[in-house]
């Protein structure tokens, strides 16, 4: 999985969707994350795996090693690998 955030991320999309020069000027300033960032993060590791797996190829399950990891975070995951296959 990436370990860089995307230059015209969803979670930014309000400001440079209305400023477009910003996605470039915003990368001289740190990313310092956050909870929800980190939740996001590992939501996404989740989903990776989950399509990986359906999609028979070999991946390691994250469960173990990720802080936000709840039923509701497995149910959402579960629903969007079967909405994208």
């Amino acid at each position: 999985m990436p370990t860089k955030h995307a230059l015209l991320s969803a979670s930014s999309s309000d400001r440079w969707i209305h400023c477009p020069p910003s996605a470039r000027l915003s990368e001289s300033y740190e990313d310092k994350g956050s909870d929800y960032a980190a939740e996001g993060t590992d939501a996404h590791s989740l989903c990776e795996f989950k399509l990986k797996t359906a999609l028979g190829i070999e991946a390691e399950d994250p469960t173990e090693g990720l802080s936000y990891y709840d039923q509701e975070m497995d149910d959402c995951s579960t629903g969007y690998a079967a909405y994208v296959l």
